[in-house]
């Protein structure tokens, strides 16, 4: 456990070293690594903070189904007075405390760190499916880095509370960013979120089916063979509802999570299939997004076999839910899709229970 340094009245000279804890000596001693689950929604858009709060009189709600691909983090110690954050996506960057590179594709990581206080460490991420794929992977690395740290510094905090710092570093650094997907890589499960934005950022969570193994046979998730495009200046949705004013959609999309999650909990996966549909239908009625040919074709493929489809955005991950018939078929359909282009991959994934988890 690293020994925090006493704030109180610090001399205008002080270095931010001598503020900071240097976390080098208990990296020494031992391995602190922290991961957390991506995930797939239905309902997105509405956990944002804007949205949440002009549709808060009327429940804005998402539906997420956590799923046991992991992104983990692990921390190495490293030159006092530096910081290094590292992926396999994006390479290494280090910096002095001083001069942090938060405009760079490695910033979040830096973001972190730096809200912890802390220097002379690295943390290493490995993420399981590339970034920008749409499955959450940035909100699960802020959560599993702060899990990590919290470890090395000794600190606990409650699930909801660790929710909620994950998504205030990365909204303060990128801005309109929603709460969904570091509230399932906290939380796990398949779940029905409702926001409440007030005084502080509130949910309330309600597990949308215990028995996650059925759920599996009746989900299917891949990954085009490419990112969508970079989202993180703001959401397409809420640029559109800051120009149009248009909240409609926005309760529409809620409804829609809500019989998501009804349809699901009962079984009927028909109906959630439907469901998924129509969600997909009203966003791209909000952001008029153009649909690739080859976006347009595993959307067709998916409804050929009954099954309800939703993708990322333009590149990135896609998923279904239906039959377990329709799902199979839709399974292997995919696959070929991807073999014929060279480009693209079945996940072999399901959904998890398990949220975050730490070394201790």
């Amino acid at each position: 456990m690293a020994q925090r340094k006493p704030m109180g009245d610090q001399p205008s000279g002080t270095r931010l070293a001598d503020r900071w804890t240097d976390l080098s000596p208990v990296l020494g001693d031992r391995v602190v690594e922290a991961s957390a689950p991506c995930r797939v929604d239905c309902g997105g858009s509405t956990d944002h903070r804007l949205t949440a709060l002009l549709c808060r009189m009327t429940g804005p709600a998402t539906a997420t189904i956590a799923l046991d691909l992991r992104t983990t983090v692990r921390l190495e110690p490293y030159e006092p007075g530096r910081l290094a954050v590292e992926s396999a996506d994006f390479g290494q960057d280090d910096a002095s405390i001083d001069a942090l590179p938060l405009n760079g594709p490695l910033g979040l990581g830096f973001a972190v760190l730096a809200t912890f206080g802390v220097h002379g460490v690295k943390a290493a991420i490995e993420a399981p499916v590339p970034l920008r794929s749409g499955l959450g992977t940035s909100g699960a690395m802020t959560v599993a880095l702060i899990a990590a740290l919290q470890s090395a510094l000794g600190e606990t905090r409650d699930g909801d509370d660790l929710a909620r710092l994950a998504h205030h570093v990365e909204d303060s650094l990128y801005t309109n960013t929603g709460l969904q997907d570091q509230a399932s890589a906290v939380h796990g499960g398949a779940s029905l979120y409702e926001w409440n934005y007030a005084g502080t950022l509130a949910f309330t969570r309600v597990p949308m089916l215990e028995d996650l193994a059925l759920l599996s046979r009746h989900m299917v998730v891949a990954h085009t063979g490419k990112p969508h495009p970079d989202t993180s200046r703001g959401a397409s949705v809420i640029k559109t509802i800051k120009r149009t004013g248009r909240l409609g959609p926005l309760l529409e999309i809620s409804d829609r999570a809500r019989a998501f999650a009804n349809a699901v909990r009962s079984g009927r996966f028909d109906d959630a299939a439907r469901a998924l549909d129509d969600e997909a239908a009203i966003r791209a009625s909000l952001i008029q997004s153009l649909l690739t040919p080859e976006d347009e074709q595993l959307l067709h493929v998916a409804k050929q076999t009954g099954c309800g489809s939703r993708l990322a955005g333009r590149g990135g991950a896609v998923w279904a839910i239906g039959s377990e018939s329709g799902i199979a078929d839709l399974r292997t359909r995919w696959h070929n899709v991807f073999t014929e282009r060279g480009r693209g991959r079945v996940l072999d994934t399901a959904p998890t229970s398990e949220g975050v988890r730490a070394t201790k």
